[in-house]
């Protein structure tokens, strides 16, 4: 009895570590382009590419994985893994090439991010364009394809998934339709139409939010790393004095209430930007906001339990949004060393 128990326990516990594996892979793409370039900043060759596709060797064997998973779900699979990997080469690759060139230049922070957003874009661009070569299809309507295909393949979750997506319309219009009314055609077609319609916006906040992040991570994580090495590094301000330069919060600032704005419009395409630009913007301040708390644990003026707490509940309802927007407009950092180092310097100063 002791060494089934053994047994399922240890297979339990391989079980997680591959789960674990799998979700950590996910978000790999985001540190991709940050590794390359530690690595060439070190030995200063083509040695910096080989972790790069040895990533997309194993990016490939999790690509058949969920081309398994995808199939056990109805919906046809087929070369998911070919174009897996193409996506993560659209992904990673053009940030990676604009990341190391901006290292070679000595660009500033904000140049590196900008960049890395364009490449982003770009990269996307690329796979969208394969997509269409290939299949001669539309990334959307393949995209809107699987969904119907998994949908349809299981009726608990089109009702499950349509109740969700009525409750939202609900809250959003300020209506009270009712869920259960509908037939099959009539919930498949409202879903179709809400994936649609939130598609390009989901898209293009995930790509700027992915090239921001990348030229956040590429720009900063090297300099982390290898500030104590004999290499040459364009200057960076540790994490908790990274701030925003008041010419630039200001803009952010009114940048993000004008798109809010907009979104109460009825120009959709406007609307579309107008998300885009929030969630950019957005994202700004929480990592300013998150570089403010961590000024208070570094200063020790909050327990490491106070400063944990405070990270949970900031990402989960917002707060470090807010947080790095007041700290742009009250300089509550410079208000609480007073005179200590000037208040820190700018983000990318």
């Amino acid at each position: 009895m002791e060494t089934t128990e053994k047994h399922t326990a240890r297979w339990l516990l391989i079980a997680s570590i591959i789960c674990i594996g799998l979700a950590v892979l996910i978000y790999l793409p985001l540190l991709v382009p940050a590794v390359v370039v530690i690595i060439w900043l070190k030995f200063r060759g083509p040695l910096a590419m080989l972790p790069y596709f040895i990533y997309l060797g194993i990016t490939y064997l999790i690509g058949q994985v969920f081309s398994l998973v995808l199939s056990s779900f109805g919906i046809s699979a087929d070369n998911f893994a070919v174009f897996f990997i193409i996506l993560f080469v659209c992904l990673t690759f053009p940030p990676t090439i604009v990341s190391v060139l901006s290292h070679r230049s000595g660009r500033r922070m904000y140049e590196c991010v900008l960049q890395t957003i364009l490449a982003s874009f770009f990269g996307v661009g690329a796979f969208v364009a394969v997509v269409y070569i290939y299949t001669e299809q539309s990334l959307t309507t393949l995209m809107i394809n699987a969904l119907t295909q998994m949908i349809n393949s299981d009726s608990a979750l089109l009702d499950n998934s349509y109740a969700q997506a009525m409750a939202i319309s609900n809250i959003i219009s300020g209506t009270t339709a009712a869920a259960s009314t509908a037939t099959e055609a009539q919930k498949i077609a409202f879903m179709t139409d809400a994936f649609t319609q939130t598609l390009p916006t989901i898209l293009g906040s995930l790509v700027v939010s992915f090239g921001l992040l990348t030229g956040f991570f590429s720009y900063y994580l090297p300099y982390l790393f290898l500030k104590n090495k004999d290499i040459k590094l364009t200057p960076c301000p540790a994490f908790k004095d990274l701030r925003i330069p008041k010419p630039e919060w200001i803009i952010l600032i009114v940048v993000y209430l004008a798109a809010s704005v907009v979104t109460m419009t009825n120009a959709a395409s406007l609307q579309i930007v107008a998300l885009i630009l929030r969630s950019a913007i957005s994202m700004v301040f929480t990592i300013q906001g998150l570089a403010f708390l961590v000024f208070l644990f570094k200063s020790k003026r909050i327990s490491t339990f106070f400063f944990v707490g405070l990270i949970v509940i900031g990402f989960l309802f917002d707060v470090l949004f807010w947080l790095g927007l007041l700290e742009s407009v009250l300089n509550m950092r410079l208000r609480i060393k007073l005179a200590e180092n000037g208040g820190g310097e700018g983000f990318g100063e």
